[in-house]
């Protein structure tokens, strides 16, 4: 076959994806050497070859070995038998000692190797002439079946030592085993335990963390409420500071209960303020409207926010003008009480004029005058 008809074999080869590149050389190389394409089909289209049994495959047809020999190394004799047998099938065995001897099951190599020198030694002492004599060749097959016999003895041992190791080596793994599967249990539970603990540790820190969210959050809440107060604070102060020139002009202007000869001749204009007192509004000639708070008051019956005005408002000169702001910014019976809590909690002249003046519920009144208290307290500390 010339290169164009061996490319051409390959080419059909490699279009039915029959092998790999090595395969595909093996191919050129035995076409090459003259095997024809039917006897390279037989390793070409055969799957079940490796690529190293195929080259095998190609050594044999080289050899001109017969078919029922290479079918019988492929078929039944494993891949690193496969020199050995050969050896051995060109000193002159045939296909069915040699299958006679694979029949055996030789466990190794070398059990084998023995095996076939022994049946090739008895072979040898035999000429053809003797072997054509019936007796020698039963002889013969007598010697061979003593020798196979004592293979299956020796292999029946081998076996029976292996086994041997087997058990022993199973009982030992099985104890083995046996610890191992302790240790990891052991493990197993340690790692149980160890959850566990983590668990609740991580509840712990869970709870802390929360009581501490609670904490941040009202400390948060207090400092808000500290800061809202104190920018109320600040506002009462701006408003003290802003009245406090007020009051003092107030002051300049208020007599005890008499209005000055000098002051000219006046005009009283008598008015009834709130049922508690008589209140006389003297406009003096070249001067400023001032008032004066007579002590008598009516025979009429008073009401308890009347009585109380007068306890309270009437003992003092300062009182007395405290009265009249009362009296001006038309304050009703809680928000008088309110005003007299802070009085007995000693408010100062200016922050009660301040409550007065911000005609507060009684409520936000006791509030502010709390937090008037709470002020007199840090600056007497």
């Amino acid at each position: 076959m010339n290169k164009e008809e061996i490319e051409k074999v390959i080419s059909e080869y490699r279009r039915k994806n029959l092998g790999n590149s090595e395969v595909y050389e093996l191919v050129r190389s035995d076409l090459a050497y003259g095997i024809s394409k039917e006897e390279v089909d037989g390793y070409v289209k055969d799957y079940s070859l490796s690529t190293s049994q195929k080259e095998i495959y190609s050594k044999c047809l080289r050899q001109r070995y017969p078919i029922n020999f290479i079918q019988f190394l492929m078929k039944k004799v494993e891949e690193q038998r496969c020199p050995m047998i050969i050896e051995y099938f060109e000193k002159g065995m045939t296909v069915e000692q040699l299958e006679e001897v694979l029949e055996q099951k030789p466990k190794t190599l070398a059990a084998l190797r023995s095996m076939l020198q022994n049946i090739y030694s008895e072979l040898s002492r035999f000429t053809d002439d003797s072997v054509q004599n019936p007796e020698l060749l039963q002889q013969f097959q007598k010697q061979i079946n003593t020798i196979v016999k004592k293979f299956e003895n020796q292999e029946e041992k081998i076996s029976q030592m292996f086994q041997a190791i087997k058990e022993h080596e199973n009982n030992s793994y099985n104890e083995e085993k046996e610890k191992l599967l302790k240790q990891l249990e052991d493990v197993e539970q340690d790692l149980v335990n160890e959850k566990t603990i983590s668990s609740d540790r991580n509840v712990t820190i869970i709870n802390l963390r929360n009581e501490n969210n609670e904490l941040r959050s009202k400390m948060q809440s207090l400092n808000e409420e500290i800061q809202k107060k104190d920018t109320e604070l600040q506002k009462e102060r701006k408003k003290v500071k802003r009245l406090s020139g007020q009051v003092e002009e107030a002051k300049s202007t208020t007599t005890d209960n008499t209005v000055g000869a000098n002051q000219g001749k006046s005009v009283l204009h008598q008015e009834k303020v709130q049922g508690v007192a008589d209140a006389y509004t003297v406009t003096g000639i070249g001067t400023e409207p001032y008032v004066v708070v007579r002590n008598t008051v009516p025979d009429e019956k008073k009401s308890p926010a009347v009585a109380l005005i007068k306890k309270l408002f009437l003992s003092k000169r300062s009182n007395r003008y405290l009265m009249k702001k009362v009296i001006q910014t038309d304050l009703n019976e809680g928000q008088i009480r309110q005003v007299a809590s802070g009085m007995e909690k000693g408010l100062t002249y200016e922050q009660l004029d301040i409550l007065i003046e911000s005609k507060a519920a009684p409520e936000r009144m006791a509030g502010i005058i709390e937090l008037a208290v709470l002020e007199n307290s840090l600056k007497e500390g």
